[in-house]
Protein backbone atom coordinates (compact mmCIF):
# COMPACT_ATOMS: atom_id res chain seq x y z
CA UNK A 1 0.00 0.00 0.00
CA UNK A 2 1.19 3.49 -0.94
CA UNK A 3 -1.34 6.31 1.94
CA UNK A 4 -4.65 4.13 1.51
CA UNK A 5 -4.10 2.92 -2.24
CA UNK A 6 -3.53 -0.20 -2.88
CA UNK A 7 -0.30 -0.86 -5.20
CA UNK A 8 -0.47 -4.64 -5.20
CA UNK A 9 -2.73 -7.26 -4.07
CA UNK A 10 -1.68 -11.03 -5.55
CA UNK A 11 -0.83 -14.39 -4.00
CA UNK A 12 2.01 -16.42 -4.40
CA UNK A 13 2.38 -20.44 -3.83
CA UNK A 14 -0.17 -22.60 -3.47
CA UNK A 15 -3.46 -22.67 -0.55
CA UNK A 16 -3.81 -26.82 -0.84
CA UNK A 17 -0.73 -28.29 -1.70
CA UNK A 18 -2.45 -31.25 -2.32
CA UNK A 19 -5.32 -29.99 -4.06
CA UNK A 20 -3.07 -27.48 -6.40
CA UNK A 21 -4.97 -25.08 -5.23
CA UNK A 22 -3.41 -21.47 -5.94
CA UNK A 23 -3.21 -18.40 -3.34
CA UNK A 24 -4.90 -15.69 -4.08
CA UNK A 25 -5.34 -12.12 -2.48
CA UNK A 26 -9.10 -14.02 -0.84
CA UNK A 27 -7.44 -17.19 0.40
CA UNK A 28 -7.67 -17.33 4.31
CA UNK A 29 -4.82 -17.56 6.61
CA UNK A 30 -4.18 -18.28 10.31
CA UNK A 31 -3.11 -15.18 11.81
CA UNK A 32 -0.79 -16.58 14.26
CA UNK A 33 0.60 -13.88 17.04
CA UNK A 34 -0.67 -10.96 14.75
CA UNK A 35 -3.74 -11.83 16.01
CA UNK A 36 -3.13 -9.96 19.78
CA UNK A 37 -3.39 -6.48 18.23
CA UNK A 38 -6.74 -7.45 17.76
CA UNK A 39 -7.80 -8.91 21.05
CA UNK A 40 -6.05 -5.44 22.14
CA UNK A 41 -8.28 -3.44 20.20
CA UNK A 42 -11.28 -6.08 21.30
CA UNK A 43 -10.07 -4.96 25.07
CA UNK A 44 -10.05 -1.15 24.54
CA UNK A 45 -13.21 -1.19 23.57
CA UNK A 46 -14.21 -2.42 26.19
CA UNK A 47 -12.51 0.34 28.17
CA UNK A 48 -13.76 2.89 26.32
CA UNK A 49 -17.00 2.10 27.55
CA UNK A 50 -16.43 1.58 30.94
CA UNK A 51 -16.76 -2.20 31.17
CA UNK A 52 -13.14 -2.33 32.00
CA UNK A 53 -10.23 -0.29 33.37
CA UNK A 54 -6.69 -0.82 32.48
CA UNK A 55 -5.21 -0.54 35.83
CA UNK A 56 -8.18 -3.39 37.06
CA UNK A 57 -6.78 -6.09 39.38
CA UNK A 58 -7.48 -9.12 37.35
CA UNK A 59 -8.96 -10.42 40.34
CA UNK A 60 -12.24 -8.53 39.85
CA UNK A 61 -12.52 -11.08 36.35
CA UNK A 62 -10.90 -14.10 38.02
CA UNK A 63 -12.21 -13.98 41.70
CA UNK A 64 -10.43 -17.75 42.45
CA UNK A 65 -7.00 -16.29 40.97
CA UNK A 66 -4.08 -17.06 43.95
CA UNK A 67 -2.67 -14.30 45.82
CA UNK A 68 0.84 -13.88 43.62
CA UNK A 69 -1.78 -12.91 40.45
CA UNK A 70 -3.97 -10.06 42.34
CA UNK A 71 -1.60 -7.37 41.70
CA UNK A 72 -1.58 -8.37 37.62
CA UNK A 73 -3.23 -6.12 35.84
CA UNK A 74 -5.42 -5.57 32.39
CA UNK A 75 -2.54 -3.50 31.23
CA UNK A 76 0.22 -5.80 32.36
CA UNK A 77 -1.49 -8.91 30.57
CA UNK A 78 -1.68 -6.58 27.71
CA UNK A 79 1.57 -5.25 27.65
CA UNK A 80 3.25 -8.92 28.75
CA UNK A 81 4.17 -7.32 32.02
CA UNK A 82 2.38 -9.56 33.78
CA UNK A 83 5.17 -12.09 34.71
CA UNK A 84 3.01 -15.24 33.49
CA UNK A 85 4.85 -17.83 31.94
CA UNK A 86 3.88 -19.30 28.88
CA UNK A 87 1.91 -22.35 28.96
CA UNK A 88 4.31 -25.51 28.44
CA UNK A 89 3.84 -28.36 26.87
CA UNK A 90 3.69 -30.53 30.21
CA UNK A 91 0.87 -28.04 31.30
CA UNK A 92 -1.59 -28.38 28.20
CA UNK A 93 -2.24 -31.03 25.66
CA UNK A 94 -3.12 -29.16 22.50
CA UNK A 95 -5.27 -32.36 21.39
CA UNK A 96 -7.60 -31.83 24.41
CA UNK A 97 -10.51 -29.35 24.85
CA UNK A 98 -10.24 -27.34 27.24
CA UNK A 99 -12.92 -24.56 28.66
CA UNK A 100 -12.35 -21.24 29.33
CA UNK A 101 -12.98 -22.12 32.97
CA UNK A 102 -9.80 -24.90 32.48
CA UNK A 103 -7.61 -22.51 31.17
CA UNK A 104 -7.71 -20.21 33.53
CA UNK A 105 -7.06 -22.96 36.34
CA UNK A 106 -3.96 -23.71 33.98
CA UNK A 107 -3.15 -20.61 33.74
CA UNK A 108 -3.41 -19.57 37.75
CA UNK A 109 -1.49 -22.93 38.30
CA UNK A 110 1.80 -21.20 36.99
CA UNK A 111 3.88 -19.20 39.03
CA UNK A 112 4.88 -15.78 38.20
CA UNK A 113 8.43 -15.10 36.82
CA UNK A 114 8.77 -11.54 38.23
CA UNK A 115 6.77 -9.15 39.55
CA UNK A 116 3.94 -7.58 37.74
CA UNK A 117 5.00 -4.36 36.03
CA UNK A 118 9.38 -4.95 36.85
CA UNK A 119 9.85 -6.48 33.11
CA UNK A 120 8.77 -7.20 30.13
CA UNK A 121 8.21 -11.22 28.81
CA UNK A 122 6.40 -12.41 25.89
CA UNK A 123 3.18 -14.23 27.03
CA UNK A 124 1.01 -16.18 25.43
CA UNK A 125 -0.66 -17.02 28.42
CA UNK A 126 -1.79 -13.91 29.76
CA UNK A 127 -3.51 -13.08 25.84
CA UNK A 128 -5.18 -16.08 26.62
CA UNK A 129 -6.52 -14.74 29.91
CA UNK A 130 -7.33 -11.48 28.17
CA UNK A 131 -9.93 -13.30 25.62
CA UNK A 132 -11.59 -14.55 28.81
CA UNK A 133 -11.81 -11.23 30.64
CA UNK A 134 -12.96 -9.66 27.29
CA UNK A 135 -15.82 -12.43 27.69
CA UNK A 136 -16.77 -12.31 31.40
CA UNK A 137 -16.64 -8.31 31.31
CA UNK A 138 -18.58 -8.01 28.24
CA UNK A 139 -21.03 -11.06 28.32
CA UNK A 140 -19.89 -11.74 24.94
CA UNK A 141 -17.39 -14.51 23.32
CA UNK A 142 -14.22 -12.31 22.41
CA UNK A 143 -14.60 -13.05 18.83
CA UNK A 144 -18.13 -11.78 18.65
CA UNK A 145 -16.95 -8.74 20.47
CA UNK A 146 -14.34 -8.31 17.37
CA UNK A 147 -16.51 -9.12 14.95
CA UNK A 148 -19.53 -6.23 16.22
CA UNK A 149 -16.67 -3.62 17.18
CA UNK A 150 -13.80 -3.98 14.48
CA UNK A 151 -14.27 -6.79 12.05
CA UNK A 152 -17.54 -5.83 10.21
CA UNK A 153 -16.99 -1.34 10.76
CA UNK A 154 -13.77 -2.29 9.19
CA UNK A 155 -15.34 -4.10 6.50
CA UNK A 156 -12.64 -6.99 7.03
CA UNK A 157 -15.63 -9.25 5.19
CA UNK A 158 -13.89 -12.37 5.82
CA UNK A 159 -12.22 -11.81 9.01
CA UNK A 160 -13.35 -14.42 12.08
CA UNK A 161 -12.10 -16.75 14.67
CA UNK A 162 -10.66 -20.01 13.62
CA UNK A 163 -13.02 -22.53 13.18
CA UNK A 164 -12.35 -26.71 13.08
CA UNK A 165 -16.17 -27.40 12.43
CA UNK A 166 -17.45 -24.87 9.71
CA UNK A 167 -16.84 -24.64 5.94
CA UNK A 168 -14.64 -21.61 5.63
CA UNK A 169 -14.55 -20.66 1.89
CA UNK A 170 -10.46 -19.86 0.11
CA UNK A 171 -9.59 -21.60 3.87
CA UNK A 172 -5.61 -22.31 3.06
CA UNK A 173 -4.00 -25.72 4.67
CA UNK A 174 -1.41 -25.45 7.40
CA UNK A 175 1.91 -27.10 6.74
CA UNK A 176 4.82 -27.56 8.93
CA UNK A 177 8.61 -28.51 7.86
CA UNK A 178 10.01 -32.12 9.90
CA UNK A 179 13.71 -32.76 8.79
CA UNK A 180 12.98 -30.79 5.66
CA UNK A 181 10.13 -32.33 4.60
CA UNK A 182 6.43 -30.81 4.05
CA UNK A 183 3.69 -31.88 6.16
CA UNK A 184 0.22 -31.10 7.19
CA UNK A 185 -0.21 -29.10 10.27
CA UNK A 186 -1.00 -31.25 13.64
CA UNK A 187 -4.29 -31.12 15.07
CA UNK A 188 -5.83 -29.04 17.29
CA UNK A 189 -8.30 -29.38 19.83
CA UNK A 190 -11.42 -26.73 18.45
CA UNK A 191 -11.15 -24.88 22.16
CA UNK A 192 -7.59 -24.39 21.57
CA UNK A 193 -7.84 -22.99 17.94
CA UNK A 194 -10.10 -19.95 19.27
CA UNK A 195 -8.08 -18.76 22.37
CA UNK A 196 -6.94 -14.51 22.22
CA UNK A 197 -3.58 -15.34 21.90
CA UNK A 198 -3.82 -15.68 18.08
CA UNK A 199 -6.72 -17.67 16.60
CA UNK A 200 -8.00 -15.66 13.49
CA UNK A 201 -8.50 -15.92 9.87
CA UNK A 202 -8.20 -13.34 7.57
CA UNK A 203 -6.94 -12.57 4.25
CA UNK A 204 -4.86 -9.95 2.03
CA UNK A 205 -7.76 -8.04 1.57
CA UNK A 206 -8.70 -8.09 5.18
CA UNK A 207 -5.30 -6.62 6.32
CA UNK A 208 -5.59 -3.76 3.48
CA UNK A 209 -9.13 -3.25 5.49
CA UNK A 210 -7.15 -3.45 8.82
CA UNK A 211 -4.63 -1.21 7.43
CA UNK A 212 -6.95 1.58 6.34
CA UNK A 213 -8.45 1.46 9.28
CA UNK A 214 -5.35 1.83 11.71
CA UNK A 215 -4.36 4.86 9.76
CA UNK A 216 -8.01 6.73 9.92
CA UNK A 217 -7.47 6.01 13.60
CA UNK A 218 -11.19 3.85 12.78
CA UNK A 219 -13.08 2.03 15.97
CA UNK A 220 -11.14 4.03 19.03
CA UNK A 221 -10.74 6.84 19.97
CA UNK A 222 -7.48 9.01 19.10
CA UNK A 223 -6.43 8.90 22.83
CA UNK A 224 -6.88 5.11 22.86
CA UNK A 225 -4.93 4.87 20.08
CA UNK A 226 -1.96 6.96 21.69
CA UNK A 227 -2.27 4.72 24.39
CA UNK A 228 -1.68 1.52 22.18
CA UNK A 229 1.50 3.24 20.36
CA UNK A 230 3.16 4.54 23.79
CA UNK A 231 5.79 2.28 25.11
CA UNK A 232 5.39 0.88 28.12
CA UNK A 233 6.98 2.09 31.70
CA UNK A 234 8.32 -0.27 33.83
CA UNK A 235 8.49 -0.52 37.86
CA UNK A 236 11.96 1.47 37.55
CA UNK A 237 10.73 4.20 35.34
CA UNK A 238 12.57 2.38 32.38
CA UNK A 239 9.87 1.71 29.12
CA UNK A 240 10.43 -1.28 26.92
CA UNK A 241 9.63 -0.77 23.17
CA UNK A 242 6.29 -2.52 23.08
CA UNK A 243 2.93 -1.03 23.98
CA UNK A 244 -0.63 -2.88 23.65
CA UNK A 245 -0.19 -5.75 21.57
CA UNK A 246 2.11 -4.10 18.97
CA UNK A 247 5.97 -3.63 19.05
CA UNK A 248 6.59 0.09 18.79
CA UNK A 249 9.75 1.23 16.19
CA UNK A 250 10.35 4.29 14.43
CA UNK A 251 10.58 4.06 10.44
CA UNK A 252 10.82 7.36 8.49
CA UNK A 253 10.49 9.58 11.42
CA UNK A 254 7.44 8.03 12.54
Amino acid sequence: MKGDDVVKAEGYGLANVEHRVAVTPETIFQSGSLGKQFTAVAAMTLVESGQISLDDSIAKFFPDAPAAFKPITVRHLLTHTSGIPDYTGGTIDMRKDYTEDDLAKLAFGLTPEFPAGSRWNYSNTGYVLLGILVHRASGQFYGDVLKARVFDPLGMRTARIISEADIVPNRAAGYRLVNGELKNQEWVAPQLNTTADGSLYFSIRDLIAWDKGLRAKAVLRPESWATIFSPVTLASGRSFPYGIGWSIDRAEGQ
